[in-house]
């Protein structure tokens, strides 16, 4: 397990975004299908498939209908553990050990959709400023946009109507504006 993700790390820093993720994904369902059977359900490594689903999210491979059947896939491969280990398999771990593996495991199947939830948010949050940029802006100039000047100068309106604040609306015109523009 510790040298898929090694790999998929490696992979990641290198660019390789979606073949990373694959080889996480992978790794995860592996990793539960064999551990589960021998350590029992009890030990809680089948929450980890759970934490596989926002995984592929992030892989601009998958289409909508990709990341749909790959959640039905953890979730039959989830029941199908529980219908076949949950009370079948008695681990040899002392129950005490076990208690602990099964917490231990729910706490990083929480952390790792904690993580994974913090960085969705991140992104989102930059994608929406470098919108809400683009919509507010001249992408040649960087200067405020048509739009975006109204809404100052509406902003400044209602301040000046509440609370009789001075503002002042300076107009500039560059003569032969053309031609300083092609220069």
């Amino acid at each position: 397990s510790f040298l898929i993700w090694f790999v998929a790390w490696w992979v990641n820093r290198n660019g390789k975004h979606d073949l990373a993720i694959a080889l996480m994904i992978c790794e995860v369902v592996l990793h539960t299908i064999l551990v589960v059977p021998t350590m029992g359900w009890h030990a809680g490594f089948q929450y980890y498939l759970i934490g596989a689903i926002p995984f592929s999210l992030f892989s601009t491979k998958f289409n909508g209908r990709q990341i749909v059947l790959a959640s039905i896939g953890l979730c039959l491969t989830f029941t199908s553990l529980d219908a076949f280990t949950h009370d079948a398999i008695q681990s040899l771990i002392a129950p005490a050990y076990i208690k602990i593996i099964n917490y231990t495991n729910i706490v990083v199947a929480f952390a790792a959709i904690g993580i994974i939830s913090f960085y969705f948010r991140l992104a989102s949050i930059t994608l929406e400023r470098e919108l809400e940029q683009l919509a507010h802006t001249d992408s040649l100039t960087g200067l405020y946009n048509r739009r975006r000047m109204q809404e100052l100068l509406e902003q400044q309106t209602a301040m000046f109507t509440r609370n009789r604040s001075i503002f002042t609306l300076i107009f500039v015109d560059i003569d032969h504006f053309k031609k300083f523009n092609d220069t």
